[in-house]
């Protein structure tokens, strides 16, 4: 997350990710923690739009914390009861 971050980019690097259920789960819970915004809507969840060099589909699965697209695996949800924007 940090080097996604750094690059200063807002959409997922070609060839990076997805993140782990369990890398996930921490940066969501992080978040949280410090009132970081994360948004997981259905529509994110699925892929269903794609954005720079990624089509719509599974592989454009993703998430946003604090407006950074963060691949996730398809099927991923955020951990019940995290806040998050859905």
């Amino acid at each position: 997350m940090i080097s996604i971050a750094q690059t200063g980019e807002k959409r997922i690097i070609r060839g990076k990710g997805p993140f782990s259920k369990d890398v996930l789960d921490i940066m969501i819970e992080w978040a949280n923690e410090l009132g970081v915004p994360v948004r997981a809507k259905t529509g994110d969840l699925c892929g269903i739009h794609g954005y720079g060099p990624v089509p719509p589909g599974p592989q454009a699965s993703h998430i946003h914390i604090n407006g950074l697209h963060i691949p996730i695996p398809p099927g991923y949800l955020p951990p019940s009861g995290s806040t998050y924007i859905h």
